[in-house]
Order: C-alpha cells, then sequence, then structure tokens
C-alpha cells in the first residue's frame, strides 16, 4: 500500500486584489506572514481519500495552491485501499448523512482498522515533530489514533 502524493502548485493571493482592494490585501499579506512564521521549519499534510471528485478534493486543489504560494510547506497525500474498504467506508459516510446503513460487523471494523493502520504507518514514516497533519473524509478517520 502506498499513499499518493498528489502535485500541488502554486497560486499568488494577490490575483484578488481587484477583487478585494488594497486595503484587505494588506490585511490579508500580513495574516499570511504570521503563518509563514508559524508554520516555518513544518509540514502541512493534507490527506483523503481521492485526487479527483468529491467536494474534498475539489476543495484542496484549489486552495492549497494560496497556502504553497504563501510560503507554507504543503502537502496533500491519498490514502489507498481495496473494494471493501471503500465500500465500508461509503457505509460510514451515508451514516454521517443520516442515512440507516447498520452496525459494522467485526469483520469490516478489522477490515477498516487493517487499512487505516498501513496508511498511518506510511504517514508516520514521512511526518516530522512539529508538522500539521488535517485528515479529511471518514476514510481517514481510522488514523487518528496512529499519533
Amino acid at each position: 500500500m502506498h499513499l499518493q502524493e498528489v502535485p500541488v502548485g502554486v497560486s499568488d493571493l494577490e490575483r484578488f486584489t481587484p477583487l478585494i482592494g488594497a486595503d484587505r490585501i494588506d490585511q490579508l499579506r500580513s495574516l499570511v506572514s504570521s503563518s509563514r512564521d508559524t508554520f516555518a521549519g513544518r509540514t502541512v499534510w493534507n490527506v483523503n481519500s481521492t485526487a479527483t471528485g468529491g467536494g474534498v478534493a475539489e476543495m484542496l486543489a484549489a486552495l492549497l495552491p494560496y497556502a504553497r504560494g504563501a510560503g507554507v510547506d504543503t502537502r496533500w497525500l491519498v490514502i489507498k485501499g481495496d473494494p471493501a474498504f471503500y465500500a465500508i467506508t461509503k457505509r460510514l459516510h451515508n451514516g454521517l448523512h443520516g442515512v440507516d446503513t447498520g452496525p459494522l460487523g467485526d469483520a469490516e471494523r478489522d477490515h477498516y482498522a487493517e487499512v487505516t493502520a498501513a496508511n498511518a504507518e506510511e504517514l508516520l514514516a514521512q511526518i516530522r515533530p512539529g508538522d500539521v497533519v488535517l485528515l479529511h473524509d471518514p476514510q481517514t478517520a481510522g488514523m487518528v489514533d496512529a499519533a
């Protein structure tokens, strides 16, 4: 199992000057400077379940380049799983949205735990003390205990 790193481009916040005006861009520059100092020497890892499709992937693709453009080392990783794992996490996702999917059985819970543990182990090999990890999607929730 290998985490997939999604390339993150670089975007410049200055492009918003015509939309929000010079005063707000100055405020934004100040926030960016503070954020850059806060995250200096750290990597911000974003971990989700897909590089394309779905709301999280769309938001990460649109927003992470601005963090990079602001000088924050921002990375995007996609977890790996088999079809059974994704069937289980689809049930979790639907359950979170109010669909009665019933409880997971022991075998399903065990499989979910195995897959998320393998992904977490690979992630832990890449992160350093002080790094920030953001887990998106129900598929990644099982990785929380790895820290």
